[in-house]
């Protein structure tokens, strides 16, 4: 039987299928408020890294200190990355000024936004994999697959969406950049047909540098743009978006399991 179709489709689906879909909540429902959805993206990142993709993580045949330590070193990687950004954007423009001044650095091209892609990439390739090997089992199982990932990425890329946004790209450019790391999912998939399981034992490294990607962005880029003078209210708000979109995550997790 040829699974080609199959495998190409349903990865197509999960992987740019799912970010169309968030981008239409997103523009219907959400676009409004830019700062509820990014308290939403933070608590959707970070759940997503820590009550998703860590544990299944730890449930390959690595150690968990292999584990941990792929997860730290994607950490440590990150800061350097945007360390490196933010010099050679001062040293461009030629101003010690620039280099020292903190709020430079929210104005500047973020690497933050970068490394969400990367991490949406090595994600979505990591859930192409997944499902092609389901579909390799069978093909019922791998429509199910198909289902439980397109579903569970959903509420993930509305917070991806409003990331990129307000790092200012338009509603297109965000939705193609993130489309474009979606369609490593048909990456992953083919290159698990082409393959046969071969990069299976690998997964759980990638899922924990992807896993280290987000906590990244959440804790480095997205929480220090919220954490300005608020009211009691103001800041009440905020933490209940963010709760809300860890809430979103779990219980996607909880209804459809682990995938």
């Amino acid at each position: 039987m040829n699974l080609f179709p199959a495998i190409f489709m349903g990865t197509f689906l999960a992987g740019v299928g799912s970010v169309l879909i968030a981008d239409g909540i997103l523009r219907s429902r959400f676009s409004r408020n830019a700062e509820r959805m990014l308290s939403f993206a933070a608590g959707a990142l970070l759940s997503t890294a820590f009550l998703n993709l860590m544990p299944e993580a730890l449930e390959g045949a690595f150690s968990s200190r292999t584990i941990f330590t792929v997860f730290l070193v994607g950490l440590v990687v990150w800061i350097v990355l945007e360390r490196l950004e933010l010099w050679h954007h001062a040293h461009e423009h030629g101003s010690e000024k620039m280099r020292c001044k903190p709020e430079h650095a929210k104005n500047s091209k973020h690497t933050g936004v970068w490394s969400l892609i990367f991490a949406d990439g090595i994600h979505a390739f990591a859930d192409g994999v997944l499902i092609a090997s389901a579909f390799l089992i069978d093909p019922q199982l791998g429509m199910t697959a198909t289902t439980a990932v397109m579903l569970h990425e959903i509420p993930h890329h509305i917070g991806d969406l409003s990331v990129v946004r307000q790092f200012g790209n338009s509603a297109i450019r965000s939705t193609a950049k993130v489309a474009c790391a979606g369609a490593f999912t048909i990456v992953g998939g083919l290159v698990a047909y082409a393959l046969s399981g071969v990069l299976d034992p690998w997964l759980p490294l990638l899922l924990a540098l992807a896993s280290s990607s987000f906590t990244y962005v959440a804790l480095a880029d997205i929480v220090p743009r919220l954490k300005i003078q608020k009211s009691p209210k103001e800041s009440m708000g905020q933490f209940l978006w963010m709760a809300s979109g860890v809430f979103m995550i779990f219980s996607v997790i909880l209804l459809l399991g682990e995938h």
